[in-house]
């Protein structure tokens, strides 16, 4: 009789997967999924609140220059993307990139397969992109020192405090990826250096490069840096890690060489020399630089400004005890891994630009941190008796966790963009023509592309100092006839034609603006004998006829200008002011401010805010508690009828709504000025800004007549 062979079946799925293989896959997908719960927290608060989050039942987004991005989606969706950019930086119209930026075309992509609405991918989209970055960090942890620290750093960067702010729902804006791609970048070319195999190495170097590629595509108001950042890595690799053999050396070195000297040969020094200016530039904008005639814009943009110590400690690591124990870490990774983190010295580079010169560059320094607290806790894990580290590890892990969790999870950041702005853009869309043209500050440029439609002067990326002072200075001026003039000749001529004048001129840019603006504010029988007084430069020869001059200053080719006045305005007055008065001789302008005071308790002779602030319409005193300040004026609005008290020794004065239980104190200067003789006055009868949209101490729009 034959033997029976035995045959043994394993049924038990678990005889061949390990747990030691699966936890940091379980722990990666629970990191993700608590990363997503974050940046989704206050998504019912804004359910909830509807009028302060949403737009006809449309998200509205937390980050301003989301909106370009989403207009150039909208652009794809609609078949319009085309080589120049008609709504943008009105006259001079800036081109469209020629490629469309990744992160419109995922975007507008994600609504033609989906069918969801824009806006609702615009809001969410940031979330789910913000948590990739736990990957590259992961595998640069396990890669320094393990698993546990690839998983302890990757949760300490996405609970980050900055990575938060700027991956959340609503802030529809590149840095939900910049981080992550840079990362990468760093991340593959240092297995092209350290890997063992030819082929390893060449897949590492090919991933480096589409990297690269992604975050050029993506990062697109930056090319130059994400260039000089990529070629950085390579030449620190190469220096620092990369042994080839002779053989594959003189292959990999020719080829790069190659690479070389064809960029330089098609290209020539003026490639060169390009990325060497966009670097500059970038630097000179977030280092506050100001050139010999107008300030940087950069001073008056909030993430353009440093961080104290707190605000650093708070938007990196959220307290001092895990920054310190973050730079320990680091110190011991530096002293064990040397060799192997000098990887990381990119990213913290650009890091370093936030506590120095520009806040918002912080988020590059977040992963850094969170490398140093996860060697720092692999370290004390690989270290001392097992059951003890076991327990420390795990009581220190879930405390801190827990804080950074509550610290984002509990606060609500409500859109940036206000409904009032919104619905007054839309009535401008419905009620305007295709042409017209819409002044207003550069910070609603984005917003006025994507909700109007309409064209704009100025916006996120066209803010120069020098065009903000062009942009402002009708606002602060108190003659209607010279603000309505300069907007209508500006929108045709541009920077250009004011170069165009002082070319033909010889003047100044001082002396220039200074004539421009007697002639625009003179009476039309006056401005013909101005113009025969022009000076003629003496490379022009003979000057250009009083009726040529004429309709250089009064072009006839005129798209209706509209200004659209919004109550951030108020807050903002500190900087646009500033703008709208520098003076180029003295190299200053004024500072100047207002104080809105909202759902006042009206009596009589006198009213009180909630904050407990008083004014005593009788004696012209504001008070709260022992302190007490002297207006100079109190202008008592009621329906149409207004009465006026003056005060002796008085400084600032004070505008009361009745109707609207609404106040505003402000500088004596500001009083005559064209935007509070509009926002604030309704001015009706000025003669040259006739209102078009009203919504009082919210959005107005004016047309300028």
């Amino acid at each position: 009789m034959a033997e029976k062979s035995s045959i043994k079946i394993k049924t038990n799925c678990f005889n061949t997967i390990s747990f030691s293989n699966l936890w940091p896959s379980i722990l990666l997908i629970a990191i993700f999924c608590l990363a997503v719960t974050v940046r989704l927290d206050y998504l019912p608060n804004w359910l909830e609140q509807p009028d302060r989050a949403f737009y006809s039942g449309e998200p509205l987004l937390t980050s301003v220059d989301g909106y370009y991005y989403l207009s150039l989606s909208q652009d794809l969706l609609d078949g319009t993307y085309n080589t120049v950019n008609e709504m943008r930086g009105v006259p001079d119209h800036p081109l469209r990139p020629s490629i469309p930026p990744l992160f419109s075309w995922l975007a507008a992509s994600i609504v033609r397969l989906t069918g969801l609405s824009l806006n609702w991918v615009g809001a969410m989209l940031p979330v789910f992109l913000g948590t990739m970055i736990i990957f590259p960090v992961y595998f640069f942890g396990k890669t320094f020192n393990g698993r546990f620290m690839g998983c302890s750093a990757a949760v300490f960067t996405v609970l980050a405090y900055s990575y938060v702010l700027r991956s959340r729902i609503g802030f529809f804006d590149t840095d939900c990826l910049n981080v992550t791609l840079v990362l990468c970048i760093g991340l593959f070319y240092y297995g092209f250096a350290i890997s063992k195999r030819l082929s390893q190495r060449m897949l590492h170097f090919f991933c480096a490069l589409l990297s690269t590629f992604t975050l050029y595509m993506w990062w697109d108001q930056a090319p130059a840096v994400v260039l000089v950042m990529s070629c950085t890595y390579l030449f620190m690799v190469l220096g620092c890690y990369y042994r080839p053999s002779r053989k594959e050396g003189y292959v990999f070195y020719a080829v790069l060489s190659g690479i070389a000297i064809y960029l330089l040969v098609s290209k020539g020094l003026a490639f060169y020399v390009e990325i060497f200016n966009q670097m500059y530039s970038k630097f000179t904008y977030i280092s506050k630089v100001a050139d010999s005639t107008y300030p940087n814009i950069g001073t008056s943009i909030s993430e353009q400004q440093q961080f104290d110590f707190q605000k650093i400690i708070k938007h990196t690591t959220n307290t001092v005890y895990i920054f310190i124990l973050s730079l320990s870490g680091l110190l011991g990774l530096l002293i064990k891994r040397r060799r192997d983190c000098i990887i990381l010295a990119v990213p913290a580079l650009i890091g370093f630009l936030g506590i120095f010169y520009a806040s918002r560059f912080l988020v590059f320094l977040v992963p850094v941190l969170a490398l140093g607290l996860g060697f720092f806790l692999a370290e004390f894990w690989n270290s001392g008796k097992r059951s003890f580290r076991l327990l420390a590890v795990l009581i220190f892990f879930l405390l801190t966790v827990s804080y950074h969790f509550h610290s984002t999870y509990n606060i609500t950041t409500w859109p940036f963009i206000k409904r009032n702005d919104v619905h007054a853009l839309v009535q401008v869309k419905k009620n305007t023509p295709d042409n017209a043209v819409i002044w207003s500050t550069w910070g609603k440029g984005y917003l006025i592309n994507y909700w109007a439609q309409r064209a704009t002067i100025s916006d996120g990326a066209i803010h120069s100092g020098r065009l903000s002072h062009f942009l402002y200075w009708p606002l602060a001026q108190d003659d209607p006839r010279l603000a309505a003039n300069f907007m209508k000749f500006f929108v045709v001529r541009g920077q250009t034609g004011i170069g165009e004048f002082r070319r033909r001129t010889g003047l100044s840019e001082s002396d220039a603006l200074e004539k421009i603006r007697e002639i625009l504010s003179a009476e039309p029988l006056s401005v013909t004998d101005l113009c025969k007084q022009l000076p003629v430069s003496h490379n022009q020869g003979k000057g250009l006829d009083p009726i040529d001059w004429f309709a250089f200053f009064f072009p006839s080719n005129q798209d209706p200008v509209f200004l659209f006045l919004h109550r951030r305005m108020l807050p903002s007055a500190y900087w646009w002011y500033w703008y709208g008065t520098w003076d180029i001789g003295k190299q200053e302008g004024i500072h100047t401010s207002y104080s809105l005071f909202t759902d006042i308790l009206l009596g009589e002779n006198d009213f009180r805010t909630i904050w407990g602030k008083h004014v005593d319409f009788q004696s012209g005193q504001l008070s709260r508690g022992e302190y007490t300040q002297q207006l100079s004026e109190i202008y008592d609005q009621d329906g149409t009828e207004t009465t006026r008290r003056t005060f002796s020794d008085g400084e600032d004065i004070m505008f009361v709504q009745r109707k609207l239980r609404t106040a505003v104190l402000m500088d004596e200067i500001l009083w005559n000025s064209i935007f509070n003789r509009l926002f604030i006055r309704s001015d009706h009868e000025n003669g040259y800004f006739t209102p078009f949209f009203l919504d009082n101490f919210n959005a107005q729009v004016w047309q300028v007549r």
